[in-house]
């Protein structure tokens, strides 16, 4: 069922899940593969039972630790695609619903699936990574660089979850980047 948004948009929350559904599904298999035997096995990883793997504890190694911080990427990055006035409202407040930042609020979300892309491809072929991290760490410092500066202009909530995530993304991807290639 379709509704109009009063700034001319149609939109069905389906079919906003469904592309968010397909783009997270087909992301799960540069991250992940499953071999004949029923083994789990991350790209560029020793297989790992499918229980295991699930069960695995905190302790990742970079590889997979990098493929994690990218889907977590891609997951806010799709949102801010199909869903710009729910995540970017939740960041900036009640103007994320207004048509001209929604505008910002997919570009910023299409730039972090490219990002998230990247880095898997790169994982997956072995060789690359630690350019696509440290674009991320650019991209996440700037974000984190941005709520802060904009203080109290911000909702509390989106502010402290913004500068939680992009910090720690951050910081993660520097050292990710340190590590990997």
């Amino acid at each position: 069922m379709h509704r109009a948004v009063s700034d001319g948009e149609t939109r069905t929350r389906t079919g906003d899940t469904t592309i968010f559904s397909r783009v997270l599904y087909q992301l799960s298999y540069l991250a992940l593969r499953l071999d004949r035997s029923g083994f789990a096995r991350p790209i560029g990883a020793q297989p790992r039972r499918v229980a295991s793997a699930l069960l695995a504890s905190a302790a990742m190694d970079d590889r997979a630790l990098a493929r994690a911080l990218s889907i977590g990427r891609a997951a806010i990055g799709v949102s801010l695609v199909a869903v710009p006035q729910a995540v970017g409202g939740a960041w900036v407040g009640p103007d994320g619903s207004r048509p001209t930042t929604k505008v910002f609020a997919r570009a910023l979300g299409i730039r972090d699936v490219g990002l998230a892309v990247g880095t898997l491809l790169a994982l997956a072929e072995g060789e690359g990574a630690r350019r696509w991290l440290q674009i991320g760490v650019a991209c996440d410092a700037t974000d984190f660089a941005a709520t802060y500066a904009a203080g109290r202009a911000l909702p509390s909530s989106g502010r402290l979850a913004t500068l939680a995530i992009a910090g720690g993304a951050a910081l993660v991807g520097a050292r990710l980047a340190l590590a990997l290639d």
